[in-house]
């Protein structure tokens, strides 16, 4: 049992050197939140090398859990949310009505207005970024809307640690990212090596209209 036991450990130990040594340029969840914390914590954009040494390579149990853990330190993000529910939810926490959060939202986000996604802010102690989709948008706006929805939830992680900002105000700050640097930072991924048009998000649970 002792050989058995330790020949398993070698085999799962080069297993998983086999798969750091592969570079995926494709894009998913995991990668995106990547490529978006480091760069928010260091202004620097990862190669799919870089990304490939940093990637969770758990078993889905295990990375589930794993994740889990990991987003009581990061502000969680939901995409695909459902509208009724988030808007419960979002309501609830600023003592209104769901239709007076709705249209607060459709005033104060462009992306709501021309009915592409929306972003909601829920939970108090441990906030959730909770993402809207209308059940038209292409696939990029679905790579813009997760691009958005982990700007906003690494600035409310920060917030959350030093009370700097309201909630209001990091939505703002993040709309003006989104506004003005999205562009530049679609660019300076795709010249570190990632192919932008290989989009695996996970297919949503919830869309939207409205």
């Amino acid at each position: 049992w002792v050989f058995f036991a330790v020949l398993t450990v070698v085999h799962v130990w080069a297993n998983i050197k086999a798969l750091r040594c592969l570079a995926l340029s494709s894009l998913n969840e995991p990668r995106l939140k990547l490529l978006m914390q480091h760069y928010q914590q260091k202004d620097k954009v990862l190669t799919p090398q870089q990304v490939s040494q940093l990637e969770n390579l758990a078993v889905p149990p295990l990375a589930m859990l794993l994740e889990s853990l990991s987003d009581s330190r990061y502000n969680r993000v939901v995409f695909g949310a459902q509208l009724t529910k988030a808007l419960e939810r979002a309501s609830a926490q600023q003592g209104t009505s769901s239709g007076e959060v709705l249209q607060q939202v459709l005033d104060q986000q462009p992306t709501a207005a021309n009915r592409q996604y929306m972003l909601l802010v829920t939970g108090s102690e441990h906030k959730v970024v909770e993402v809207v989709l209308h059940s038209d948008v292409p696939q990029q706006t679905h790579l813009q809307a997760y691009l958005h929805a982990q700007h906003l939830a690494g600035h409310l992680h920060k917030a959350s640690a030093d009370h700097s900002s309201t909630t209001a105000e990091l939505l703002r700050r993040s709309q003006k990212w989104i506004d003005k640097q999205l562009p530049s930072f679609l660019t300076a991924i795709q010249q570190h090596g990632w192919e932008v048009d290989k989009l695996y998000l996970q297919r949503p649970q919830w869309t939207a209209e409205w």
